[in-house]
């Protein structure tokens, strides 16, 4: 006769060894290489007047899109200055080099980027990924 502590461990090895590939997905917002190398993030006094001085070219923005849905993203929303993406929380990792930290905020599940590197691919067209936080109210 099994033990109870047998059954158990039995179980625990076999989710270990049929546990199912990353499924958890992520959204990041993705800021194209401008023409002028502006980043819009860098901009202090941006306005309509002068943020199409940050935008990336239509060519810039379409060879981002290509090579990123090529890297397993999946591009929800795109405009001359960023790219809303989404893919599994391995790709994010695998990409850009990147550790995700899962972090907590009054019940709010977000990720934070320990380290990131822009691969030599998307060297000429991407400035910078940046994960949403939420806001803290005081």
């Amino acid at each position: 006769m099994q033990s109870r502590f047998a059954d158990y461990t039995l179980a625990k090895i076999f989710v270990s060894l049929f546990k199912m590939p990353d499924h958890t997905i992520i959204f990041a917002t993705v800021v194209l290489k401008s023409k002028t190398d502006n980043s819009f993030l860098q901009k202090k006094d941006l306005h309509s007047g002068n943020v199409g001085a940050t935008a990336a070219s239509t060519v810039t923005m379409q060879k981002a899109i290509e090579a990123l849905t090529k890297l397993g993203f999946t591009i929800q929303v795109s405009n001359n200055l960023m790219l809303s993406v989404s893919a599994p929380q391995s790709v994010f990792e695998t990409v850009f080099k990147m550790e995700l930290e899962e972090k907590k905020s009054d019940n709010t599940l977000f990720y934070k980027a320990r380290k990131k590197v822009i691969p030599a691919s998307l060297k000429n067209l991407v400035q910078d990924i940046v994960f949403a936080e939420p806001m803290e109210l005081f």
